[in-house]
């Protein structure tokens, strides 16, 4: 076997090696998402990491991809914005009033001034505070 043959042959086991991580890694992604995989693709991915080719695994993504959601997967997390507009709750969303200007600052000058000195129950014991 010649230089580049050697050359071309590490390359693409380099290659197979990083797909192969990152089909593993999806496989792994898609079941946490609650796709449907069943022990077929575990066994296809293991027919692949021995002896498949780059197409192959590509092809292989393809498919797991495009697998259905699991029947017992209990989430319903769509991807369309309209979708999820739909599923969020109709129920308008209030927030507390902001208080003025000054009792503002104060508070936030005060939580400075707090976090500035630490926890003096700590640093001089609480009864001599």
């Amino acid at each position: 076997m010649g230089k580049s043959e050697t050359l071309n042959k590490t390359s693409t086991d380099h290659k197979k090696k990083e797909v192969l991580e990152l089909l593993e890694e999806e496989i792994c992604q898609l079941a946490q998402e609650g796709k449907n995989i069943d022990g077929e693709i575990k066994r296809k991915f293991e027919q692949l990491r021995k002896e498949g080719s780059l197409d192959e695994m590509e092809a292989f993504y393809d498919r797991v991809e495009n697998l259905d959601k699991r029947a017992d997967y209990p989430y319903d997390e769509p991807s369309q914005i309209d979708e999820i507009k739909k599923k969020r709750p109709k129920k308008e969303i209030t927030f507390p009033k902001i208080p003025d200007k000054d009792v503002l600052y104060d508070r936030i000058y005060g939580a400075w001034l707090g976090r500035c000195i630490g926890c003096p129950g700590k640093r001089f014991g609480e009864k001599n505070i």
